[in-house]
C-alpha cells in the first residue's frame, strides 16, 4: 500500500511495546511524516482511531478482534 501513494496510519501492537517503538523510529526518520503516522497506545486508542473514517484496514491479528474492526 505504500508503493501505491497512499498514505497510512499504523497502530502496532499493545502487547509488544518495544516493537511498536522501533516501528514509531523508523517510519518518522524514514517516511513523510506528512503521509505516515505511527500512533502508539493501549485498546482505547485502536478503539478511537477504528472510529475514524479510513478507506482501508489492512489488520493482522486474532479472529476475535478482526471481526470488532471489520
Amino acid at each position: 500500500m505504500i508503493t501505491s501513494g497512499n498514505g497510512a496510519i499504523i497502530k502496532p501492537s499493545e502487547v509488544s511495546a518495544n516493537c511498536s517503538a522501533v516501528i514509531a523510529k523508523f517510519v518518522s526518520k524514514y517516511l513523510d511524516p506528512d503521509l505516515f503516522s505511527v500512533i502508539e497506545g493501549g485498546v482505547d486508542v485502536a478503539v478511537a482511531l477504528n472510529q475514524q473514517k479510513l478507506d482501508m484496514i489492512c489488520f493482522t491479528g486474532s479472529t476475535m478482534v478482526g471481526k470488532i474492526v471489520a
